[in-house]
């Protein structure tokens, strides 16, 4: 059987057409929608005009072949020798991840949750980038609160702040506009300040130990984590 999903705002959303039992039974979000009475399971299709085609083709590659093609920027083991600097289209390759990951948190799938942090984290480190303003504003309007991925770009934020600026007399406006505007963010720096007062900062893509920002089951050995 073929389910018929939806994805993007009307009036031309783009059609995907999905084996209802591969994602239902990878996919509890998509199982309940097409297995337990909802009007889905008569109609055998969904519209999800809040989403994204770019990013849903991502999951349904995922879905199909247990893999994702990676991106230019993670192919490129030379990065460019300018830290911090992203051409547009690398800079759109990381948004589609970190949209990829907001996607996965939305349908409550923590291994692809898992898996889109652990290239997130490689890339940044690799590529000597951290997100800015734009890109941490948008993380913010896609993911709830207590999102790891909130977590990693405050911190990578406070980090950013207090170690490359230290001398600044004040937080550089476009970072302060961000956080005047975003009261759950203003909140989550707040807190990264709180926590590192009178202790090292160290930059959070350095971390050896990526499971601190995956979401695992109480209990989990973080050394069976294949990411």
């Amino acid at each position: 059987d073929i389910v018929d999903i939806h994805i993007g705002p009307a009036p031309k959303p783009a059609l995907f057409r999905v084996h209802k039992h591969l994602i239902c039974s990878r996919v509890p979000y998509f199982s309940a929608m097409f297995e337990t009475g909802f009007l889905e399971t008569t109609t055998q299709s969904v519209e999800m005009p809040e989403d994204d085609p770019a990013v849903f083709g991502l999951f349904i590659e995922r879905l199909y072949s247990e893999n994702i093609t990676p991106s230019k920027i993670q192919k490129d083991p030379d990065p460019s020798p300018k830290d911090m600097v992203l051409s547009p289209e690398s800079t759109q390759e990381v948004w589609t991840r970190l949209q990829l990951y907001a996607f996965a948190e939305k349908i409550v799938l923590p291994e692809l949750m898992n898996y889109c942090m652990s290239v997130f984290i490689t890339i940044c480190k690799t590529h000597r980038i951290l997100p800015g303003p734009p890109m941490i504003g948008m993380v913010y309007l896609g993911t709830p609160p207590g999102s790891r991925l909130r977590k990693i770009t405050a911190e990578m934020m406070h980090w950013r702040l207090v170690t490359l600026v230290p001398d600044a007399e004040s937080i550089p406006p476009h970072f302060g506009r961000l956080l005047a505007e975003n009261e759950e963010l203003r909140a989550d720096f707040l807190g990264c300040m709180l926590l590192s007062n009178g202790k090292k900062i160290v930059d959070p893509c350095q971390t050896p130990d990526k499971c601190i920002y995956h979401v695992h089951e109480a209990g989990f050995d973080t050394k069976l984590c294949k990411y």
